[in-house]
């Protein structure tokens, strides 16, 4: 069985529905490889990432968990809104366009890697400001969805990368 598996679990097992974790499963997490945390989301999904859940804010439209792992950026999020629908995110803010399409590319270069089974699907939308690329299995699975995109900021300009696991 596969160590980052073997760890989430643990780590849930130890410290309850919300996280909290020792220094010593923080450097395993630190030292988890991009596939490893990739599978680790797609695992978790049906358990609503329990397993990855921090801390914990909550407002009567949403719960939202500092997740314990970051694939872009270093504050990514699961968050669960009202009607239940859940979804992990990461997202980060470059001041040039060739940063986020450097990231992105990244980003989509090792979710492609990762994924083993040749039976995911990928969709790819292009447009002036941005391009998003989805890979899925079915309406039942989990997609990852990596964007990279002009943000509506007004004073200068923003881009970003965002990495999100959830229902299509």
């Amino acid at each position: 069985m596969k160590s980052y598996i073997a760890l989430i679990a643990a780590t849930f097992a130890l410290s309850g529905c919300v996280n909290t974790l020792s220094s010593e499963q923080q450097t395993q997490i630190d030292n988890m490889s991009s596939c490893d945390k990739i599978q680790g989301l797609l695992t978790s999904f049906n358990n609503e990432f329990s397993p990855l859940k921090k801390s914990r804010v909550k407002n009567k439209y949403m719960e939202v968990w500092q997740a314990s792992y970051n694939l872009v950026g270093e504050n990514c999020q699961i968050s669960k809104s009202n009607n239940k629908a859940i979804n992990y995110m990461c997202q980060q803010n470059f001041s040039e366009k060739d940063q986020a399409i450097a990231i992105y590319s990244q980003a989509t270069d090792f979710t492609q890697s990762c994924l083993k089974s040749n039976e995911w699907n990928v969709k790819t939308e292009n447009n002036e400001n941005s391009v998003r690329t989805t890979y899925y299995l079915n309406d039942k699975s989990p997609s990852i969805s990596i964007h990279s995109g002009k943000t509506l900021a007004k004073l200068n300009d923003v881009w970003m990368v965002s990495f999100e696991v959830g229902k299509r």
